[in-house]
């Protein structure tokens, strides 16, 4: 339900197709990365169609955080508004806001749960996610819901390259009026380009790629 909202509010076109591959997504598995260009999603994690990250790591714990799609749009976080530790979080509703250049975008949380810690490095010295936004980088530690469906909605890796690849199609688009202001020659993402769009487009940008209930 969650990812057919998803798939109305931005891409149906792409909706359709990975609703399709949707049902065929394997188990995490220790397996080479996926990679789009600069882009790199890593595949012991699942990945949230609004571009965060969710990684069990036992115990009933979840570790969240941003994609590197997400971190390569908004270049270096300036500061980051978060949920404190005990406060409930609902898939697919505003987790975090990032701040950037006098710019800020809100994120999803990736599943159902609790917040039961905050990466106090990464709220000390959020530009470091630029560095790395999987390992060190994670943002929440989160408690989910039921674990038996802490990862409903998400896609592993493999699929969430496919999501970024088609996102970026759409970008290539003759028809993008982003095309131009974001898209480095052959195709890649420029670096922190929010800052190069104007307040329209980034408003129109931030509703198409990154939705949030």
């Amino acid at each position: 339900m969650l990812f057919a909202v998803f798939c109305a509010l931005c891409l149906v076109g792409i909706g359709i197709k990975l609703a399709l591959d949707y049902r065929k997504r394997p188990a995490l598995v220790a397996r080479p990365v996926s990679r789009i260009g600069p882009i790199v999603l890593p595949a012991d994690r699942y990945y949230h169609p609004g571009h965060t990250w969710a990684k069990p790591v036992g115990a009933g714990e979840v570790l969240v955080g941003l994609d590197a799609f997400a971190r390569r749009i908004v270049g270096d976080v300036r500061a980051i508004d978060l949920p404190s530790p005990g406060e409930r979080v609902e898939q697919g509703r505003r987790l975090w806001t990032l701040r950037f250049d006098g710019r800020a975008l809100d994120q999803p949380a990736p599943l159902d749960g609790e917040v039961i810690e905050v990466n106090e490095e990464i709220l000390r010295h959020p530009e470091r996610l630029r560095e790395d936004p999987y390992e060190r980088g994670w943002i929440l530690k989160v408690r989910p819901r039921d674990e038996q469906c802490c990862v409903a909605n998400l896609f592993a890796s493999d699929l969430a390259k496919k999501w970024v690849e088609l996102a970026i199609q759409d970008l290539q688009r003759s028809h993008s009026p982003f095309a131009g202001a974001v898209l480095q020659d052959g195709g890649e993402l420029m670096e922190g380009i929010a800052k190069y769009l104007s307040e329209a487009q980034w408003e129109q940008f931030r509703k198409r790629y990154f939705p949030v209930a």
